[in-house]
């Protein structure tokens, strides 16, 4: 079994050891080692990267894992033969940065069972951000504005106060006065951590000094999934570079608003009114420009079979136009058939009470596009001919 070095000392970024196994995996190996501060990924926290050195190589360790019987498995590109003493060395930024994450999720995990009696189940350390689930007492999945803000407050109080953690194997009876805030998921070898006197659980993961080495908790969002309330934060540096491009991406729209960073609200319901007038104004433009296109348009009502068919061709206009004068003639003369057409080849075909499907009829004289029984627009394609007399001739042996 490998013995755990950073169970001691998680702040341990070199160490001497001796190889004790190697096995192939894939294009790889995997080597065991008698010691080794790289932590295996388990608990939501990911493993250590870093490298191992021999007296004339060095090897990237890529990943590491743990099996059942205890013993850490180094992933490495190259094999080194059992009994080889290297040197091994981790990436203390990435170690770091998960210590900041894990530590903030217990503190955060804490907060919540003290203000909720909210139960943390797993934590996901991401590359951006981490996640833990909530079970709350009351079956909710989601967390109000003010809970979320009290738990950061608390959490962040705590940081600054700075109070010591720890990392022990408490024996059976210490074990069980210590006010843990779950039980165990292992019934042996018990390891506890505390954050001063205000988090308890135990976790075999790497932790911070103390407090303070977290810096500061943001949570990003609280949401449902799968039953629960997902909890995705931020901490330590991650926290300072998310509040950093916030406050840049606050003053872009500070500057482009013309008003206070902390009165965005303000420069946005002026923007939307401004916006609502706008709209207004476009929206009379239009129906002025469509009626002026309806008037300019050329008519021609023919009858074919039991349906007469209206014919309205327009210059160069918009999409819109055509859809509008369309329903407006529809709504006029609902046994009608209304074609329109521009001189781009966009047509309209619609009808409220005409025996066959205006989708239908559209797809069998050649029209490219779709829609619905009552209304059907798209593209004539070049070559086919007159839309006008194609439309007519299927409603002249319509049934």
């Amino acid at each position: 079994m490998t013995e755990r070095l950073y169970y001691d000392d998680p702040l341990l970024k070199e160490f001497d050891a001796v190889v004790t196994c190697i096995k192939a995996h894939g294009d790889g190996f995997l080597i065991a080692l008698d010691r080794s501060a790289f932590y295996p990924t388990s608990g939501g926290q990911p493993h250590d990267n870093g490298v191992i050195r021999t007296d004339s190589d060095e090897y990237p360790v890529t990943d590491v894992t743990v099996d059942d019987d205890g013993e850490v498995w180094h992933r490495i590109p190259e094999t080194v033969l059992p009994g080889t003493r290297v040197h091994g060395v981790i990436d203390w930024e990435r170690r770091r940065d998960h210590m900041e994450q894990h530590g903030g999720e217990h503190m955060i995990a804490g907060a919540i069972w003290a203000l909720m009696q909210g139960v943390t189940i797993g934590l996901h350390c991401g590359a951006e951000d981490a996640t833990i689930d909530v079970t709350l007492p009351d079956g909710r999945t989601r967390m109000t504005e003010a809970e979320i803000a009290a738990v950061e407050a608390l959490v962040n109080r705590e940081i600054r106060e700075d109070a010591k953690v720890r990392c022990w194997f408490p024996g059976k009876e210490e074990l069980a006065s210590i006010p843990l805030r779950k039980p165990p998921a292992v019934k042996e070898h018990v390891r506890v951590v505390a954050y001063g006197d205000y988090e308890y659980c135990a976790c075999g993961g790497t932790h911070p000094p103390s407090a303070g080495w977290i810096g500061c908790v943001k949570i990003l969002s609280v949401l449902p999934e799968r039953g629960k309330a997902r909890v995705r934060f931020v901490c330590g540096e991650r926290a300072f570079k998310a509040f950093a491009v916030s406050y840049a991406q606050c003053r872009l729209v500070s500057d482009a608003l013309s008003c206070p960073s902390d009165r965005l609200d303000l420069g946005l319901a002026a923007v939307e009114q401004k916006l609502a007038a706008q709209s207004e104004r476009i929206r009379t433009l239009s129906q002025a420009l469509c009626q002026l296109a309806e008037r300019e348009a050329e008519r021609d009502v023919k009858t074919f079979g039991k349906t007469q068919l209206m014919v309205m061709r327009f210059a160069d206009v918009e999409h819109s136009v055509l859809s509008q004068a369309a329903s407006e003639a529809m709504a006029n003369h609902p046994d009608w058939v209304i074609l329109c057409l521009s001189a781009q080849g966009q047509f309209v075909l619609a009808s409220q009470n005409a025996p066959v499907s205006m989708a239908a009829l559209a797809k069998t004289a050649g029209l490219r596009g779709g829609g619905k029984p009552d209304f059907a627009q798209g593209k004539v394609p070049e070559g086919i001919g007159d839309a006008a007399e194609r439309i007519g001739a299927l409603l002249e042996t319509a049934k």
